[in-house]
């Protein structure tokens, strides 16, 4: 399912929010499990709902960009919020969709998809389109895999690897003389 062909496609859609400074302090959280930062699991969301949008020809780009930011929410919990772990699930939404709307242009695909990634844990904002729902689908995913450490099959760390944001510049630079 994934090609050099489809990453290629995918670094093009995102290759702008992973150089940004903010996007790029989201490797420096922690996200669900010691070695995995915000980062990583925004690019392994992002990376798998694009893949699906693709062979689905649905809005791939939204998808990409969206999946990206949908935990843009830049806090360490423990350290910077007194909420409750049920509060951080049902509120880091509307605060990543906060932070993204203030840096970013996001269209309205873009914006349901980021504040509507936690339904149905967020009852009341459910997701409007197929795209929101696939990354909210993706999202869980992705959190089981990280819980229960199956994300670290050599396929999904190669992704990881080559996509994270300390390796991303040069390997897309590979990918463009290639």
């Amino acid at each position: 399912m994934w090609t050099k062909a489809l990453e290629k496609e995918y670094i093009e859609c995102v290759y702008d929010l992973i150089q940004n400074p903010l996007i790029q302090k989201m490797d420096n959280i922690e996200q669900h499990v010691d070695d995995m930062s915000c980062l990583d699991h925004s690019i392994y969301v992002s990376a798998i709902s694009f893949a699906l949008c693709k062979k689905w020809k649905l809005n791939a780009r939204a998808v990409a960009r969206a999946g990206l930011l949908h935990d843009l929410y830049l806090l360490n919990w423990d350290e910077d919020t007194d909420f409750s772990q049920w509060e951080r699930l049902t509120k880091h939404p509307q605060i990543a969709l906060d932070n993204a709307k203030k840096h970013f242009n996001l269209t309205k695909l873009e914006q349901d998809i980021i504040s509507k990634h936690m339904w149905p844990l967020t009852i009341t904002k459910m997701p409007k389109y197929k795209e929101s729902m696939i990354v909210n689908i993706v999202d869980t995913a992705c959190a089981i895999a990280e819980f229960t450490h199956t994300y670290k099959t050599k396929k999904v760390l190669g992704l990881l690897t080559r996509l994270n944001r300390r390796r991303f510049l040069t390997h897309n630079q590979t990918l463009q003389t290639n």
